[in-house]
């Protein structure tokens, strides 16, 4: 469905990190104690929908892994103690798209992809990647989004 939006990154010339490299949290900017709490408030809420086993532990993974993205974004930008300048900004929503393809990379399944790709996207258009709206975005996305927000209010996230 959205697959060219997910492998179509320009890396510049980057490889991707090594997986085993993407669960150190001093230096890559990622957050694995919110992705935890994440996938474990995403397989709550799951539990309480008519899903399929199957479906339910793509979206549990998606959302474990929802950040890994943030690997490829400068630390001095996820660290800035103020507010980011429009640049820096632009380059925060490109974890998205970032963590899509690191996941695809991996081996994972498009859906999960697709669940890290659109999980910053609100129903009524205005979220990112893309601006999709209502049922266009993935119901592994639309959890994630739920989760992360509010895991992002209760706690404190990098």
């Amino acid at each position: 469905m959205y697959t060219a939006d997910i492998i179509s990154i320009d890396q510049g010339g980057d490889t991707i990190l090594n997986p085993i490299d993407l669960l150190q949290t001093d230096n890559r900017g990622i957050d694995v104690f919110h992705c935890f709490r994440v996938a474990e408030l995403a397989f709550k809420l799951c539990s309480q929908l008519e899903i399929s086993n199957e479906e339910k532990e793509e979206i549990v993974l998606s959302a474990a892994m929802h950040d890994i993205g943030k690997s490829k974004i400068d630390i001095s930008i996820l660290n800035k103690p103020g507010k980011l300048n429009n640049k820096e900004w632009n380059e925060i929503k490109l974890h998205p798209k970032y963590g899509a393809a690191i996941a695809l990379m991996m081996g994972y399944s498009v859906n999960i992809s697709q669940n890290i790709l659109y999980h910053h996207e609100n129903s009524d258009g205005t979220g990112y990647s893309k601006g999709l709206r209502d049922e266009n975005i993935p119901l592994g996305a639309a959890i994630i989004r739920i989760c992360d927000s509010y895991d992002a209010m209760r706690n404190k996230t990098i």
